[in-house]
Formats: structure tokens, sequence, C-alpha cells
């Protein structure tokens, strides 16, 4: 073998280990760069779907902006979020330095159990359960409230645990003050908008902005956020601010429940109004049927305050009365003639009457005794089209304008549909159908130097940041009459309190004008009005001669004697008033002497002691009193014992009288009795007395009684009726 064959075989060899050497080469590299481009993916790019959103399923939630809050105008919270919450706990997170990760879960498991109502038990299975198949989280309690969450957290910090965290799972919309406002404020639905009330009409203020977030539906079915998934955080919506003084509400309230129970009465409503401004104070709603109901379920019924329509009676006369002092067609001291009437119409002859028969009356005297006859002569020099034009520019027949929804316009007629009664029927109240709101809006332009004032209930609103986005200011929509009618007026119905129908109004400390009603309901049916169903109804403002508040009570069928105003709407009203003065820190702005305000005291309970301690007790404070008797033990007492009074107030005691008592029993000789003392005592010791006396009594108004028909000590007859008046 030749040297060229030699080399041409070992060249040969070279190249076939180089080649060897390089596939070898060219697939290490090959599986390097796989092996590198396979990290790449991992770990940039999650190709091969290993992050754990991929390893659970995912969704985009809504996270609902908080709503605002609704506060009084003392910034008292009338309406409020309850917000409940949820725990998350992530394994791959946890760590408690120098503590084994089990000892840990241990000391998880104890604090929830020691602030939930699930045990220690359920929670460590809970955690056994899921920490391996779902490290990246899971979901470990749930309904939480918010004094249990922070508790949790505070004990999770003190014991430098890491890993578990707290989210919001619901929220609730809640109404703190119990039904206070209920019917004003409405309520919100299941997605949180308003459906009536300041809620609905006020929704696109009080509706948060929504955010969004990214949840992990995990093994155990529940839902969970990570840090790294993306979210956008919601806005809490705006807080409105009410007119409303939550004192007050309580006041006008609690009267118009005790007083619809008192009357038997099927609705009550009251409406406290500044003179000055158009603010509402106070806007309450009583209804019988409803009085045993929760308080949520009150937030979703109407607001009768603006809803219900009636046909308004006597209260109407003092805008006919205004119109004709307007016009110098009366003055104050005029005789009318009020003697029963017969008017001849084209259709028909129509007979006016009153309740009580009269000959000839002052106009103040039309006004303050409230007569029909003599209204319908006002009216009849008035004319049609003056009185259609008046009661149109005073807004009856349209909306207020209130910022509140579902507010009715009630039934007032063109002109060209009256009939030819409409005149005189209207001048007393029928014929027209009007709400609780438009009667106080028009009835306030009497007091306020003839400003037509727009009623409102959002005093300002303002953003999560303190950001002012809205304030109310006086409204004034037209003026109405001038100042020497006005001034007239109010005179006149200052003495509808002091001698008039509403002499239960009648408070020493501050002067009071107003007007009273009562109506009889009409039947739709028939198309006349029934004979026993009323709407009773008082309105007052003070102080007359300043005017600030103005207040309006209303009872939809009470019954028996209460049907009267003067028995059931007007005592209603004093009763809101005596109170404010009390309780509220409006006593300055209402009463005349000033220094009267700082003077009460805190009245004790004599009930069941002797009359002599009562009678020092009282003298000594400086306290009038009177008593039926002279000695003897109080069985009862006025004001009711624990009441703040006016140390310049009479106080009312009721003494069990043994005399009296024996002498109604046994002096009983051929049918006679001797009449008993019933002044100074309360309506139900004066039934009790005089049901043993043998006397029967017929009783004008409630409380104390003042005066008696038959003096005590006359021998009477079984059964003689004896007329008593109560205050």
């Amino acid at each position: 073998m030749s040297v060229t064959d030699n080399y041409d075989r070992e060249m040969n060899g070279i190249k076939g280990n180089r080649l060897n050497f390089l596939l070898v080469y060219f697939a290490i590299t090959l599986i390097f760069l796989v092996f590198i481009v396979r990290l790449i993916c991992l770990q940039l790019f999650d190709c091969y779907n290993l992050h754990p959103s991929h390893i659970y399923k995912t969704k985009t939630v809504p996270i609902f902006g908080n709503r605002g809050l609704i506060i009084d105008r003392n910034g008292k919270i009338l309406a409020d979020n309850k917000y409940s919450y949820k725990f998350d706990i992530f394994p791959v997170s946890i760590y408690q330095k120098s503590v084994t990760i089990d000892q840990t879960y241990k000391t998880i498991a104890k604090i929830f159990s020691n602030h939930t109502s699930l045990s220690y038990k359920h929670y460590m299975q809970r955690i056994n359960k899921y920490k391996e198949i779902c490290k990246n989280g899971f979901q470990l309690a749930v309904n939480i409230d918010v004094s249990s969450k922070n508790q949790i957290e505070k004990e999770l910090n003190e014991q430098k645990i890491h890993g578990v965290s707290s989210s919001i799972y619901k929220y609730h919309r809640i109404y703190p003050q119990n039904g206070l406002l209920a019917q004003v404020i409405g309520m919100v639905d299941s997605l949180h908008n308003g459906i009536n009330g300041i809620e609905k009409s006020q929704n696109k203020f009080l509706c948060g902005k929504d955010g969004w977030k990214t949840v992990i539906r995990s093994g155990d079915g529940g839902e969970y956020t990570i840090p790294e998934m993306q979210c956008e955080q919601p806005k809490q919506g705006n807080t409105v601010q009410l007119t409303i003084d939550s004192q007050l509400q309580e006041i006008l309230r609690q009267t118009l429940t005790d007083r619809l129970k008192t009357y038997n009465a099927k609705n009550a409503i009251g409406i406290i109004m500044s003179v000055k401004t158009g603010e509402i104070f106070a806007m309450s709603n009583i209804s019988k049927k409803y009085l045993n109901s929760s308080g949520r379920y009150l937030h979703s019924l109407a607001n009768n305050a603006i809803a219900f329509t009636f046909e308004p009676g006597s209260i109407f006369k003092p805008f006919i009365a205004l119109l004709a002092l307007e016009d110098n067609l009366y003055q104050p001291k005029d005789k009318i003639d009020c003697r029963p009437r017969t008017i001849e119409y084209e259709s028909f002859t129509r007979s006016i009457n009153d309740s009580h028969y009269h000959t000839y009356l002052t106009f103040t005297q039309v006004i303050t005794l409230s007569s029909n006859v003599g209204i319908s002569r006002i009216a009849d020099d008035v004319g049609v089209t003056r009185l259609y034009n008046r009661l149109k520019n005073l807004g009856f027949g349209s909306r207020t304008g209130i910022e509140l929804p579902g507010e009715q316009i009630g039934i007032f007629r063109k002109l060209e549909n009256w009939s030819e009664y409409s005149l005189h029927s209207i001048a007393f109240g029928q014929e027209i159908s009007v709400t609780p709101i438009q009667l106080i809006t028009a009835f306030a332009t009497l007091a306020n130097n003839s400003e037509l004032l727009q009623p409102h209930i959002i005093k300002r609103i303002e953003s999560v940041d303190g950001e002012l986005i809205y304030e109310s200011k006086k409204k004034v929509i037209r003026k109405i009459s001038n100042e020497r009618a006005l001034n007239t007026l109010k005179s006149i119905l200052a003495e509808v309190v002091e001698n008039g129908t509403a002499r239960k109004a009648n408070i020493e400390y501050v002067r009071i004008g107003g007007k009273t009603g009562t109506a009889e309901k009409a039947n739709h049916k028939t198309g006349g009005y029934y004979k026993d169903k009323y709407v009773s109804s008082f309105i007052g403002f003070f102080p007359v001669e300043n005017p600030e508040f103005i207040i309006l009570t209303i009872f939809d069928e009470p019954c028996d004697d209460y049907h009267l105003a003067s028995n059931c709407a007007v005592p209603s009203f004093r009763k809101v008033v005596e109170k404010m003065m009390l309780f509220s820190n409006y006593a300055l702005m209402i009463c005349e002497d000033n220094y009267r305000i700082n003077k009460t005291i805190v009245l004790p309970n004599f009930i069941g002691k002797k009359l002599a301690y009562a009678s020092q007790f009282l003298e000594k404070q400086g306290i009038k009193y009177n008593a039926n008797t002279n000695q003897g033990i109080v069985i009862e007492q006025y004001p009711k014992p624990n009441e703040p009074i006016f140390i310049d107030m009479t106080v009312h005691l009721i003494v069990e009288d043994k005399a009296i008592k024996h002498e109604s029993q046994n002096i009983k000789n051929n049918n006679q009795r001797i009449m008993p003392k019933l002044v100074g005592l309360s309506l139900r010791k004066a039934l009790q007395l005089s049901q043993n006396a043998g006397v029967t009594l017929k009783i004008q108004g409630n409380g104390i009684i003042i005066s008696q028909s038959i003096k005590a000590g006359t021998i009477i007859k079984k059964n003689q009726v004896c007329k008593v008046l109560a205050n």
C-alpha cells in the first residue's frame, strides 16, 4: 500500500470524526436552544398557561361605588351603608417569624373562631382541605361584620401574620333612625338605585361611580383576587344634606302617632316649614294600617304629605277673605248677614247653613267662627274670575316643585269648567282638591308678606372630598298680595286662635295665627259627601308679629267628636309647639320672653304621695298648682312625671277625694243625686265620678276638666246631662 493510500485513509478518518463532532455539537446546541426558548416562554410569556390565573378560571366583576350618605341639617345620618367583609388566605404567602407554618395556621383558625360564629375545627378543616390544592389563595371566611373584621385584623397584625387579607363581601343600604323619616327618604332596589323618596330624586348624586376587578374562581368555589390582577377602584357617591331637623321630626312623628291612636284616625299627616325660606323642617306620615310595620317597610310607602289629596274645607276661607281686604270690599268690623241662605241656581236650589245659627257677624267673626254663609256672601263680592286667578297664582292645581317624587297636583278645574255654584263651594273648601304641601306653601304667603316660596327639602350636596356641588337658596315664585291686607288678615287669624275655633292652640307665651278645617269627605260613588267621614286640619304660624314657623296637622277620618278639627288637629298642633319650646333649640326663635326659656324644671312623680308633699315641693320651686281637694293621695298629675315644664306653668293634681266619693255614692234619695265637683279632674276620673253619681256627661275637648255646666253640690236627677269643657 502506497503512502498516498495511507494518507487518504487518515484524512477520511479525520473528516469522519469531524463530522461526528459537528453532529454532536449541533445536537447539544439545539437541545440547549430548545431549553432556552422553553424557559423564556415559561418566564416571560406563559405560553403554556401555567400562571395561577390560567390554572383557575378568571372573570371581571363590577365593584359598586358606595352610595352617598343622606344626613339632616345638623349632620345626623339618615341613610348609610352597612358593609360585610370576607377574608382570603394565600398559602404561598403565609409567614410568621420563628413559628412553623402549621402553628401559624392554627393561630389563624383560633383568631377567626374567636370572632365569628364558626368553630376552630371548621377553620382548620377548611385550611387543611385547600392549602395544597389552592396555594395561590382561597376564601377562608365570608359575611364578617366591620367590628369583627377590625378585631381579626388587629390580632393578625399583633401576631405578625402575613398572607391573610380582607375585602368587601356585600354592602346594604341602612336607615339608622328607625323609620323616623321613612317615606321622605325612600329606599333602593337590589342594584342600589333609588326607587322612591330622596333616594330616587337624588339618585344621580347619591350613586357612586362603579369600579371593576378581575377575580379567580378557585377550586373551593370561592372568588378571590391576587395583587397582580388589574382593577379599577370605585368612587363613593355624594352626601345629600336635607333641611330636616331630626329633633323636630321626632316631635312631630311622636305627637301624630300618639294622637292618631287617641282619635282612632285612619291617617295623620304633619309638616313643619320655615315661613321665611320655604325649608321643610319636618314631614311626617302616620297610618293606622301600618303602625306596627317595620321601619324598612315604611320606606316603601307613599309620602302622603305630597300625595294625599283632600277637599280642604274651612281652612280655605282666609284666601277669599284676603281678596276682599285687598279690594277694600270689607273692613274687619263690617257686618255680614250670616242667617241660613237659600240660593236659586238655574238647575236647582241650594241651602247654605252653618253648624251654629248666626244672625249678623262681623267680617272678622266670619273667619274666627268659620261661617259658611258669611264666606259665601264675601265670595259673591269677590267674584269668580278674581278667585280663580288668585288660587291659580297660589299654586293650586300645580306641583310645588319640592325635590320629592310622586307629588300630586290635586284637582282644580279650569274656569270654563266651573259650575254656577262653584264659587260658593270653593269659598268654603269644596269642589277643589289639594295636597298638604300645596296648602302649607300657599298659606305661608299669608304670614311672610305675600311671598309664594318654592318649598325645598334639600339643603346642600357635597362630594366625598368636601367639594360643594349644590346649595339651595330661597326661591320666590311670585308676590301675592299687599302688606296692608296681609297685616289685617294676620290679626284676624290670631283672633281665630285667641277667641275662635282654634282656642285650644292658644299658648300664653307665643302669639299664634291660624285656621281650622273640618271637611266632609267626598263620596265619589254618589257624587255627594259622607256624613260620617271627615278630614280635619289646622294650620298655624307663629309668632304672629314676626312669623318663623308654619305647621300643618291633618287627621283623616278621626272618630266620634274628634272629627272636629278643634278637637284633634288643633290640640295636636299645640302639643308640637309646646314640645318645640321644651326640647329644641328653636325655642329662642319662638318665644317672646327669652328669659322664660331657661326657667324649666323636670317635674317629679307625685303619684302615690300625699298632696302635702307635692304642694310643698311645688311651692318651694315657685310653681302654681291646683288640686280637686285639700288633702289626700295624688292619683294623677298633669303634665306627666319626668317631663320638663316651664316654672310659670300650672300643674294639675288629681287627689283621691273620699268625701266626694262618699257623697256621690251614698246620697241617693227619691231618685235625686248631688252633682260632684269635676273641675280639675281628668276625663277618666270625671267619667268615673259622674257614673257613680248617675250623671250623664256631654264632653267637649280632652285633657283636664276646666268647666262644668252644673255647679258642684247641686241636687240633680238621675241621668241628668252635664256639659263639661276639657282642655
